[in-house]
């Protein structure tokens, strides 16, 4: 897997994974003397956060060699935050020498602690392996990290899990887990998740039929999704799923005629494929 080395995707990398560290006890930060004491003492935290600054030149010069030592240091010692961020210095060859089986070891010790990021990224070495398409082993492997992933809360992760249950694009379909994972989804906002939960509700796909539970899906997902907008024109002209309303089936096919697209009923006997990121 080749990733861009830029030292603008360094830095981005090294505040989106340390964002949600903080400072060691607490506000204000400690000052480079202070972590640089604990560190040596093999407080863990501080030899992550020492790497830190180190990778961003706060307070010292950038000098990606100590940073890498530092944060191999904290990794050494079980710190999740650091084994996945070293992962990553090995995969892309951040103050390192690139080593891809170095890096896949620090991710899956980080994913057998609990972290989300690394069961994704072991996912993407899957996902983009040569005989991906043709190795069931392999393609076992990926998804398998990749809900993972979900498991441990990853948003991109869930709404990608989503997706493949629901399609069945690189492999059969399973409307159980598509109807788990697009729920989680959907609930936390995603647009296309809860277009392919609609569609799970109204065909009873996964889940027991339910046309209200469907409609009330289309509608959170019309504001994007044009054939959303479709099926809510026949539910409300036909009272599926809800009481028939003229009002509302005024407003859409003002949509329809304002924008020029089709107002044709989807093809509730497929799944369409459309609804995806």
């Amino acid at each position: 897997m080749t990733r861009l080395k830029s030292p603008q995707i360094l830095l981005s990398l090294i505040l989106l994974i340390t964002s949600n560290l903080g400072a060691i006890g607490g506000s204000p930060k400690p000052s480079i003397g202070e972590l640089q004491a604990k560190a040596n003492s093999g407080d863990a935290k501080a030899q992550f956060e020492l790497s830190t600054r180190y990778g961003k030149g706060e307070g010292v010069s950038v000098d990606l060699k100590r940073a890498a030592m530092w944060v191999e240091k904290a990794a050494s010692q079980g710190l999740p935050e650091a084994e996945v961020t070293l992962g990553q210095y090995y995969e892309d060859g951040i103050g390192v020498q690139e080593d891809v089986e170095k890096a896949k070891s620090w991710y899956l010790k980080a994913a057998n602690h609990g972290n989300a990021q690394a069961a994704f990224n072991i996912s993407a070495f899957y996902f983009m392996a040569k005989d991906y398409r043709t190795n069931d082993a392999v393609k076992r492997q990926a998804l398998y990290w990749l809900e993972r992933s979900a498991e441990l809360g990853s948003p991109g992760a869930t709404i990608k899990i989503s997706e493949i249950y629901f399609n069945g694009k690189q492999m059969k379909p399973d409307y159980q887990k598509a109807f788990k994972w697009n729920s989680v989804a959907a609930r936390r906002g995603d647009i296309c998740a809860a277009y392919r939960l609609a569609c799970l509700y109204d065909q009873g796909r996964g889940v027991a039929q339910d046309r209200r539970e469907a409609a009330k899906w289309y509608e959170k997902s019309s504001v994007e999704i044009i054939e959303a907008r479709r099926r809510l024109r026949q539910m409300y002209s036909e009272g599926i799923g809800v009481p028939k309303d003229p009002e509302k089936l005024k407003q859409l096919e003002i949509f329809f005629s304002k924008h020029k697209v089709s107002s044709h009923d989807m093809d509730d006997t497929l799944f369409p494929t459309s609804a995806t990121h």
